[in-house]
């Protein structure tokens, strides 16, 4: 299921920390006009963080909605994420950017 993921991959990944880090970073912004379909308008840097996670194998093909309730335990505790392995992380990075 998983797709392969080197140390490297971790540590591409691993640079964006920093802006997650700052709790000044603006990720993005909300466009009310004109009407459009999706409203977020993403920083620069998250937009490279969007493509790295693609680019290093973090985002797999799977049934993101069936696994929905799964993901929602991790929002509700976090403490869970020092458990999960990568498999879970790739999950949890698709059901985000899908």
């Amino acid at each position: 299921m998983s797709s392969t993921i080197t140390l490297k991959n971790i540590e591409n990944l691993l640079a964006f920390s920093t802006l997650f880090a700052d709790k000044e970073a603006k990720l993005y912004e909300i466009q009310t006009e004109p009407l459009i379909l999706d409203p977020y308008c993403y920083s620069k840097e998250f937009n490279r963080f969007i493509t790295s996670i693609y680019q290093e194998n973090f985002v797999i093909d799977f049934d993101w909605q069936a696994w929905q309730n799964k993901a929602h335990r991790f929002v509700t505790e976090p403490e869970l994420l020092t458990l999960a392995d990568i498999a879970t992380l790739q999950k949890l990075f698709a059901t985000h950017v899908l």
